[in-house]
């Protein structure tokens, strides 16, 4: 087992905190050599850190994508480890931080749960939504039938990525998956623009009550919208959206 420094971090951390592929690589060999010979270093490549990241965690936060490939084809990787502080999977924090090539490679893994919920049922298609991380919306949506990916999936207080988003005023977001569900027809695309929150809101109640008058012009005039987003759904006070702009 290798010693950890003050904050708990082994020699692999560090290599992939600093984005040092050839230590990588060497660790990862050497730990080969050890399983296979008995002796050699002994380097558990899962191993938390005091804030219970393991390496790959650290290689997702810091964007180093060619350390990512090299620890995805370690032995017994655990690619969907939960960080304890917000349920955090390497994905989820790849997906908050915006670095769409690790994604990408998370994505290509065959092991990796592109859906494993973390707190208040926030997926990593939810964590990019709210960030406005556009390029990874993109990446996610590009991979929706090969890894299970549902848009209308929902957090704890009843809001699918759209509604997020729209929350978040991140129109580039907003306007790629509206493009999105009005393109390649061979997408098994389930999309609902009109879901209701847990208060049976849509996305567009939630604008009126905010009176984010740009957002709404936006949805409203985009040629993608028009003939989507339903102007008279009613919330749990009975309101449709133009009548909630006035409580």
């Amino acid at each position: 087992m290798m010693a950890g420094n003050k904050l708990g971090q082994t020699p692999p951390h560090s290599a992939c905190s600093r984005g040092h592929v050839n230590e990588v690589d060497y660790l990862l060999r050497s730990s080969l050599d050890s399983d296979r010979l008995g002796d050699g270093i002994d380097v558990d490549i899962n191993l938390r850190a005091a804030d219970d990241t393991t390496t790959l965690h650290i290689a997702c936060e810091e964007g180093h994508a060619d350390v990512v490939q090299d620890l995805l084809q370690a032995h017994h990787i655990d690619v969907n480890a939960q960080a304890t502080f917000l349920g955090s999977t390497p994905l989820h924090v790849a997906a908050k931080k915006g670095h769409v090539r690790v994604v990408w490679a998370l994505l290509q893994f065959e092991h990796t749960n592109a859906i494993s919920p973390g707190a208040v049922g926030t997926t990593p298609f939810h964590s990019a939504c709210y960030k406005g991380r556009r390029s990874v919306v993109e990446c996610f949506l590009r991979h929706m039938d090969d890894k299970g990916i549902d848009m209308n999936v929902e957090n704890a207080f009843g809001q699918p990525g759209f509604h997020i988003a729209c929350s978040m005023n991140h129109i580039e977001v907003v306007e790629s998956m509206l493009e999105f569900l009005h393109g390649d027809s061979s997408k098994n695309v389930t999309f609902d623009p009109n879901l209701q929150d847990m208060h049976g809101s849509t996305s567009l109640h939630m604008l009126c009550e905010k009176g984010a008058t740009e957002m709404i012009q936006h949805l409203l005039r985009s040629q993608h919208t028009r003939a989507v987003i339903n102007l008279n759904t009613r919330n749990e006070d009975a309101q449709t959206p133009l009548r909630s702009s006035d409580t």
